[in-house]
């Protein structure tokens, strides 16, 4: 095992990521030499680590290519034929646990729940951390798209005027996406002028520079940080919560796709159950730096809803402009 670990070090690994695999390994397999399990727990550890939310067991071979890329012994290939027989050993050991159904929540494993849990269909592994962010954003993100009349679609409305009747109509959840150019600031300083004076609204954004970016392109407005909004700070609770919510009734985020998902959630959790959230972005131009590319999830999903029948939440709440200017 010294040996291992020293190999992964010298690939360069990151030292937490190889320690967390290390851990988990010497904590489930005491004595034990199962070389392939240890690097695929690196492996896990490392799609974490790089903004995965979870790690897929059928991309074994293109995703740890990178890292493996001086091994002479193919491991990628290695680890993706015996993926399998690797996870249902760690599931004996119980080192992972599989879930029941697609949508069954992380806490719905009998305790004492392991570190690392396996989907249902047995093609992703998520750190059960990970897996019950996911499960708290998906509710909270159910929540707010069930409120809201359906809007009639209007050819001549413009991007702004649809926002505001969406918001009228109560709607609490919509995103507005474009590349460069395209006019998203521009359209949230056209939405802020028409919005009704009585509604409060708030520009923030994941970086101090884009908060700044957004200070300097709409008048009259001062945009602040997440962390800053939320009043988030070392070793302490974030100030604004359920109990004791953000006094907004519109929170407006730009450069939402570096937004990661422990953050999203710190959001949903501060706003009131009246506060409409308008997500703003380019999906493939800003990654989120942690785990999480929401906004270009949120997209796809409302994508694939908005071609099927019986539509979604997300379907109408989207506004993607396409023309540069």
């Amino acid at each position: 095992m010294t040996s291992l670990f020293r190999q992964a070090m010298d690939l360069g690994l990151s030292s937490f990521r190889v320690n967390l695999a290390h851990s988990l390994y010497s904590r489930y397999y005491p004595g034990r030499d199962e070389d392939d399990l240890f690097w695929l727990l690196i492996h896990v550890a490392e799609q974490a680590g790089n903004g995965h939310i979870r790690t897929s067991l059928s991309r074994i071979t293109e995703e740890a290519a990178q890292w493996t890329a001086a091994d002479e012994h193919r491991l990628p290939a290695r680890l993706q034929e015996r993926a399998l027989s690797l996870v249902q050993s760690a599931m004996k050991k119980g080192l992972i646990a599989q879930l029941g159904e697609e949508n069954a929540r992380a806490d719905e494993i009998t305790p004492p729940r392991p570190p690392l849990l396996l989907t249902a269909d047995a093609g992703h592994i998520y750190f059960l951390r990970r897996r019950r962010e996911e499960d708290d954003f998906l509710a909270m993100l159910g929540e707010r798209c069930q409120s809201g009349s359906v809007i009639a679609p209007m050819e001549n409305r413009s991007p702004a005027e649809t926002l505001c009747a969406q918001l009228k109509a109560g709607k609490r959840l919509f995103l507005l996406t474009g590349g460069p150019g395209t006019g998203k600031t521009a359209t949230i300083a056209q939405l802020l002028n028409q919005r009704p004076s009585s509604l409060r609204a708030v520009l923030t954004a994941p970086t101090g520079r884009a908060a700044s970016r957004m200070t300097e392109s709409i008048p009259g407005y001062s945009g602040r940080t997440l962390h800053g909004l939320l009043g988030i700070a070392p070793n302490r609770p974030p100030k604004y919560s359920r109990n004791h919510p953000l006094k907004a009734d519109l929170v407006i985020v730009d450069e939402a796709s570096m937004v990661d998902l422990p953050l999203m959630n710190s959001l949903l959790r501060a706003l009131a159950p009246h506060t409409a959230l308008l997500l703003v972005g380019d999906p493939e131009q800003l990654p989120s730096v942690e785990a999480g590319a929401l906004l270009g999830d949120l997209l796809h999903g409302a994508r694939q809803a908005a071609r099927s029948a019986k539509g979604g939440p997300l379907s109408e709440s989207v506004i993607h402009l396409t023309k540069v200017y």
